[in-house]
């Protein structure tokens, strides 16, 4: 019998004090810690779902490596002469004879 005593003895004091809402003393540093975990909201990352996506960005450099060292290949192969005859032909330059057959 004395433990149910005790019990309700703690129980009334526990209800009577919380409603005087006596102020704890807590440090601000403790408080805005706990606050922050119990508050804490995850961040979103934004996913960029642009049309310019990776695997394309990939593929596009692929591609113009490519371009690159097939020009530097034409232009290392040929010499200077083919080329200022083909420039000339492009533009309808071209005389009845070469440029390169001038003296």
């Amino acid at each position: 019998m004395d433990r149910n005593k005790e019990k309700e003895r703690k129980i009334d004091e526990l209800i009577e004090n919380a409603g005087t809402g006596t102020k704890i003393p807590v440090s601000p540093f403790f408080k805005d810690r706990v606050l922050d975990v119990l508050f804490t909201k995850e961040e979103v990352i934004p996913t960029a779902n642009g049309w310019f996506t990776l695997q394309l960005q990939l593929w596009t450099l692929g591609l113009i490596l490519c371009m690159n060292v097939l020009g530097f290949y034409q232009i290392t192969k040929m010499n200077y002469d083919e080329q200022l005859d083909q420039f000339a032909a492009s533009y309808q330059w071209v005389e009845e004879e070469p440029l390169s057959n001038l003296k």
